[in-house]
Formats: C-alpha cells, structure tokens, sequence
C-alpha cells in the first residue's frame, strides 16, 4: 500500500510537468477604430519605418547554406552597408597616420569582404571596416 500511495505521489508531482500549455500570443496595442484619423497616422507611422530601414538590415545574421548568387547580393550589400563617407575616413586616416590627409573618394574593392580603397591626395589606401589597419599602395597601381 506504501509502494501505492508512493506511485500516485509522484504521479501527481510528474504530471503537471507534461501538460501542454498552449503559449499565449504577444500582446497588441488595442487601436480605436472609430476614429479614421488614428488609423491614417498609424499607416503613416508604419510606412515611414519601413522604408527607413535598410534592406540588408533584415537579412538574419546565421544564415547557414546560401545559393551562390544570393550569397554575392549578400557580400555587396554588407560591403555597402559598411561603406565608411568621407568624412569619417579622414578622421581615421588622420588618426592612424598622425598627418592630415585629404581624402576624394571611397570604393569598395570587388572579390573582399568589406575591404575598401580610399582615394587620398598622397595615394591609394587598403583598409578595413573600421579604417583601424591599412596598407599603402603607390599611386601608379595597376587594376
């Protein structure tokens, strides 16, 4: 009777552990809809995010297999996304190589993963992302 009593106590402990409980969705802000004018801010408002954003910003970032032309959009979208401007580039040069340096343009160098070429007036510079190591290519380089 022990070993009895015993079994359905430990029943009643396991049991609640292997019921389904159905997740609740998440919660909605309520909207009034009765009044049109709400509705048209929230669609603007809507809008307006969503074309803000950047596309590649929605790519997840662990895709595990990708065909190989989307796996290219996603190498140039990168590229682009962390394209450094002008400005931000002469400040980093300027920093790292202790001189003022003027710099005329920034491309991306195609076949690297975020690597670019910055156009300056003493040259032609490799560098990274975040323009913290860089490689000095003479002006006359051939391409």
């Amino acid at each position: 009777m022990k070993y009895f009593n015993l079994l359905f106590l430990c029943l009643g402990m396991a049991l609640p552990l292997y019921s389904e409980n159905i997740p609740m969705p998440p919660a909605m802000p309520s909207v009034n809809l009765n009044t049109k004018n709400d509705l048209k801010k929230i669609e603007k408002k809507v809008t307006k995010k969503s074309s803000s954003k950047n596309s590649c910003s929605l790519i997840p970032p662990m895709i595990v297999n990708l065909p190989p032309m989307l796996e290219d959009d996603l190498e140039k979208c990168k590229n682009s996304m962390y394209l450094p401007t002008k400005t931000i580039a002469e400040k980093k040069l300027k920093m790292l190589l202790k001189k003022e340096v003027k710099v005329n343009s920034v491309d991306i160098v195609n076949g690297f993963s975020m690597l670019y070429k910055i156009y300056t007036n003493k040259g032609i510079y490799y560098c990274n992302k975040k323009i913290d190591k860089c490689l000095f290519a003479s002006v006359g380089v051939i391409e």
